[in-house]
């Protein structure tokens, strides 16, 4: 265990040295990536395993974040209906704790080669435009509708964590579209 961290000591010291040029560091950066990875005793979390978790995620998020933005638009005073929003709300966090976070948090994630680096990448181009292809029709239908609302700042938080899990969720459904690697569900059962 000292010479491993020897190593990582020494791979940091060497990093710090001025005369090195910005490939030789790039290179030592990636040395000093690896050596972690390497000294890193958790279990490890295949990508596609993540992707799902933080589908899941995301997913749980929209569906907590447009519920506290209709409860608190639609004003609604009814005792029934608040604690029934509030209810879905804990819920989620709950499962968003149990299921997606904690299993991330006590895992290190398998690491990246080319090909899932070039499929994040894609996955990141196809959000961006899903994004903004949702933004546009929203606009748009907010315009044509002619609707009109406030934003409280109540409302801001639920919309800032709603389209978080928007996002989160639809990035994460490209990776595992784009991931060829992953295990159907029916291969994973028939073994």
């Amino acid at each position: 265990m000292a010479n491993t961290s020897e190593k990582l000591t020494k791979l940091k010291e060497r990093y710090k040295d001025k005369a090195l040029t910005r490939s030789q560091r790039q290179e030592l950066i990636q040395e000093i990536i690896s050596e972690n990875y390497r000294l890193d005793k958790r279990p490890v979390m295949s990508i596609c395993d993540y992707h799902k978790r933080r589908l899941f995620a995301g997913i749980t998020a929209f569906v907590s974040g447009a519920a506290g933005v209709i409860s608190l638009t639609l004003d609604i005073k009814t005792g029934f209906v608040t604690g029934m929003f509030a209810l879905i709300f804990a819920a989620a966090a709950l499962g968003l704790l149990l299921w997606c976070l904690i299993p991330c948090v006590t895992h290190k994630i398998e690491r990246s080669d080319e090909l899932s680096e070039k499929n994040e990448a894609m996955a990141n181009a196809y959000t961006a435009s899903a994004v903004m292809g949702i933004g546009l029709i929203a606009v748009m239908v907010i315009s044509v509708a002619d609707l009109r609302f406030t934003v409280s700042g109540k409302n801001v938080f639920f919309l800032a964590f709603a389209a978080y899990g928007l996002i989160s969720a639809i990035k994460s459904f490209a990776v595992l579209k784009l991931e060829t690697a992953c295990p159907d569900e029916d291969e994973e059962v028939n073994g």
